[in-house]
C-alpha cells in the first residue's frame, strides 16, 4: 500500500509541473500580445519568453517523470523501505537546496527589475525588461516557495520513518 504522504507529495509535484507550463504558455501569450500590439513595453517579451522557455522546460520534465518515479518508488518502498527512505532522503536534501539556490536568484531578478523599473524612464527598453523581470521572476518564485515548502513537509515524513 502506498503511503498517503508520498502519493500527496508527487501528485502535488504533478499538477505544479503541469501549472508551471501552463505559466509559461501564459507567458508566451503576453509576449505574442505585446508584439502583435507593438506595445510601448514590448521590451517585456524577452524576459517572459526566457524565463518561460526555462520553467516551461522543468515543468515538462517535472510533469513527464513524476508517474514513473512515483512507481519506482512505491516498489522500492515496499521491497526496502530503510534504503529507499535513506536514499530519498538524501535525494531531496540536494533539492531543497536546490530550491534556495533558485529562490536567491528569483529574488535577484525581482531586484534587479525594481531597479530597471524605478530608474528608468517609462516606458523605455530598460524599464520594460524591468516589468517583465519583475512579473515572471516574482510569479516563479512565488510557485516555487510553494513547491519547497512541500519538499520539506515531505522530507520530515521520511525522517519520522526513523531510517
Amino acid at each position: 500500500m502506498t503511503p498517503p504522504e508520498l502519493t500527496n507529495y508527487f501528485t502535488s509535484e504533478k499538477y505544479g509541473a503541469w501549472l508551471l507550463v501552463v505559466l509559461a504558455v501564459a507567458g508566451f501569450a503576453l509576449s505574442a500580445y505585446l508584439w502583435i500590439n507593438r506595445s510601448a513595453f514590448l521590451p517585456m517579451v524577452w524576459p517572459l519568453i526566457l524565463v518561460g522557455l526555462l520553467v516551461g522546460a522543468v515543468g515538462l520534465g517535472v510533469g513527464l517523470r513524476t508517474p514513473a518515479q512515483v512507481t519506482a518508488l512505491e516498489r522500492s518502498f515496499e521491497t526496502a523501505k530503510a534504503d529507499t527512505a535513506a536514499a530519498e532522503i538524501q535525494r531531496m536534501n540536494k533539492v531543497n537546496r536546490n530550491f534556495r539556490i533558485v529562490k536567491i536568484v528569483e529574488i535577484a531578478l525581482v531586484v534587479i527589475g525594481l531597479f530597471l523599473f524605478v530608474f528608468m524612464p517609462i516606458p523605455g527598453t530598460w524599464s520594460s525588461v524591468g516589468m517583465g523581470l519583475i512579473l515572471a521572476a516574482s510569479v516563479v518564485l512565488v510557485f516555487d516557495t510553494f513547491a519547497h515548502h512541500r519538499a520539506e513537509v515531505y522530507v520530515k515524513w521520511l525522517q519520522s520513518l526513523g531510517y
